[in-house]
């Protein structure tokens, strides 16, 4: 195995959940944090985060270079780099539903107009998922761009969906749960019925071939990794969280031999619980895991242990259904005492439905 030379740069990149909020959800949800000290603490650390965002501009590329590449790889890194202004629209979103700050909403829209003029889509699903936080956003400031803007902010929107829609037909696992996501946030800010209707029609498909009756994922078994099965679950579920009226019914629909998006959200409780350990990559039939670990990196070591606070998101997204992970997501934040932004806009917009 070839080990990092110590000039070899890494660079963290974390999306967390992408929840579409809707624009009558701001006031309660504003109230809220001012009403409950355990959300006003969670957003307050959101608003430190987009204040020094203020001074920040974006920083958008024409092209991602992301899925292939090692992580060490030059490009991934530089683009890595770029894409943490996705992390930045997320702080600054938060911190807008915290304060109503005006300044929030003029860097959102910054950022977002920057990257929907530079950023060229492909449809390849694990690049643009990176985007998503610019979804979001968009979703929730929309009506506050002007309208040769938004002409410009919708095409890209259009584009990205469309293209993503069009790809893939045959694909499984997580690419195909990425592609839906992104399809679906983009019907679902445009209206888009066609887009809708691949996400609906492709949610049934893809639990009927993906998810196995003892709540395994064709990625958990393909990849041997419950990372995989984690990165497969969490666009299910915001596919889900982006059709109202079919959501509950899609989470608890079995397919012919018994698997469910709901059994497979489970299946990860006694790892998560850290009652059981899950070795990793040890099986996998996926050449690129190997390289990836020959190249240096750690993670794809065959029998690394599963992180149980990697599955947080999946809990995050799944407490929209079933209200109870919240308790599983206290447990695996450091410390435990305190809630994610998610968790509570889960439980706000729960009630609020």
């Amino acid at each position: 195995m070839l080990v990092l030379s110590a000039k070899a740069e890494k660079v963290s990149l974390s999306i967390r959940p992408t929840i579409m909020i809707e624009r009558s959800d701001a006031e309660t949800i504003y109230q809220y944090i001012k009403q409950h000290p355990q959300a006003k603490w969670a957003f307050d650390q959101e608003v430190l985060i987009a204040k020094k965002v203020l001074s920040l501009s974006p920083q958008p590329v024409k092209a991602i270079y992301y899925e292939g590449k090692v992580d060490h790889d030059p490009k991934r890194v530089a683009c890595k780099k770029k894409l943490k202004d996705a992390e930045k629209m997320q702080s600054l979103l938060y911190a807008f539903l915290a304060t109503k700050d005006p300044r929030f909403l003029s860097k959102s829209k910054e950022y977002i107009l920057a990257w929907a003029k530079e950023f060229e889509p492909t449809g390849n699903p694990i690049n643009e998922n990176k985007l998503t936080p610019f979804l979001t956003s968009y979703y929730f400031f929309r009506s506050d761009f002007k309208a040769d803007e938004q002409k410009i902010i919708d095409a890209w929107v259009l584009k990205l969906g469309t293209l993503n829609s069009q790809f893939g037909k045959k694909e499984m696992g997580n690419w195909k749960s990425k592609r839906l996501k992104i399809s679906a946030m983009a019907g679902t800010i445009l209206g888009n019925k066609t887009l809708l209707t691949y996400a609906n029609e492709g949610i049934q498909e893809y639990i009927d071939k993906n998810l196995y009756a003892d709540g395994r994922s064709f990625d958990m078994v393909y990849r041997d990794a419950m990372s995989y099965h984690c990165g497969g679950m969490k666009p299910l579920l915001s596919t889900l969280l982006c059709l109202p009226e079919q959501k509950n019914y899609w989470y608890n629909y079995q397919n012919a031999d018994g698997g469910s998006v709901k059994k497979s959200v489970r299946y990860i409780l006694p790892y998560a619980r850290k009652e059981k350990v899950y070795p990793q990559w040890v099986n996998s039939k996926v050449k690129f895991d190997r390289i990836r670990y020959e190249k240096g990196d750690q993670h794809y070591k065959p029998g690394t242990p599963w992180r149980p606070e990697k599955g947080m998101s999946v809990f995050e997204y799944a407490q929209f259904f079933e209200p109870e992970f919240k308790d599983i997501i206290l447990n695996l934040k450091v410390p435990s005492t305190e809630l994610s932004v998610e968790s509570i806009l889960a439980e706000v917009m729960r009630k609020n439905s």
